[in-house]
């Protein structure tokens, strides 16, 4: 299989778990492989077997087909089919970056949450009357591939020279190398979100890595990350910022100049 067929699998993979709501361990406990081999699968790394496929396509209730490339739509995956399942109706985006969830509020109104695909981190939620209403909402939102396709590109342009390559396919994730001798280096990841059908933001994480993966910050690199994102929000050991495209770039350019002052190498 090709690159583009490797791209579209993943892409296909990583779309069915979300939809389905089944977690990559929990699917690799039905199929008897790894949570590491499944994660392989999802991020396009490595191609399942015969048998390793056939299973995950029966766990999934996909078919080969659809989940391989060679038939462009599985009606269970389409994403305008919103998908209800006890009180709460939900459907994600076409690229599983967004997953939109209705479901009844303690006022009697219903609550739409928009969420983060990979995370289902709640970027955003609003109240509604009727579940038509709601739904327009929240299809306005889901449906603005083009706007965030453009805010990744912006990105990559603004951040060009600055930090290594954009590496992935789906967002923005990039590093730049804070000390050669301890290997510690800055990871920004970007991911587009809307947090109304005619605004567009992007929610920016900074994290501090090192030969073992995510690592602790020191004092100063807090300092420097409180600094540079000022309204920041510290979820999971990692600061996140949600800005405007443009703004998200000055906050990147601004953590490194800050970071600067500790790491010399920055700065040439």
């Amino acid at each position: 299989m090709d690159e583009t067929g490797l791209n579209r699998l993943h892409r296909r993979l990583k779309r069915a778990l979300t939809a389905k709501n089944i977690s990559q361990r929990e699917l690799g406990r039905r199929i008897g492989a790894t949570q590491a081999s499944v994660s392989h699968y999802v991020n396009g790394k490595r191609l399942p077997g015969s048998v390793a496929l056939f299973k995950i396509c029966r766990e999934l209730d996909i078919s080969a087909d659809w989940l391989l490339g060679l038939k462009r739509e599985e009606s269970d995956m389409n994403e305008s089919i919103w998908t209800t399942e006890g009180d709460t109706t939900w459907r994600t985006a076409d690229d599983c970056s967004l997953v939109a969830r209705i479901a009844p509020a303690e006022d009697g109104t219903l609550e739409l949450g928009i969420l983060e695909g990979d995370t289902a981190c709640e970027l955003f939620a609003r109240r509604f009357d009727s579940i038509d209403e709601a739904k327009g909402y929240a299809d306005r939102i889901l449906d603005q591939k083009m706007q965030r396709d453009m805010s990744i590109t912006f990105i990559e342009d603004g951040l060009d020279g600055v930090l290594s390559p954009n590496i992935s396919d789906e967002d923005y994730l990039a590093s730049r190398s804070l000390d050669c001798d301890t290997m510690r280096e800055l990871v920004v990841r970007a991911l587009p979100i809307c947090t109304g059908p005619n605004s567009q933001e992007v929610a920016v994480a900074f994290s501090i890595a090192g030969p073992e993966g995510i690592e602790l910050e020191t004092n100063q690199e807090a300092d420097a990350l409180k600094q540079a994102t000022e309204q920041a929000v510290f979820l999971s050991g990692i600061w996140s910022v949600y800005a405007a495209p443009g703004d998200a770039v000055e906050a990147v350019k601004g953590l490194i100049s800050t970071l600067g002052r500790f790491y010399p190498s920055l700065n040439r």
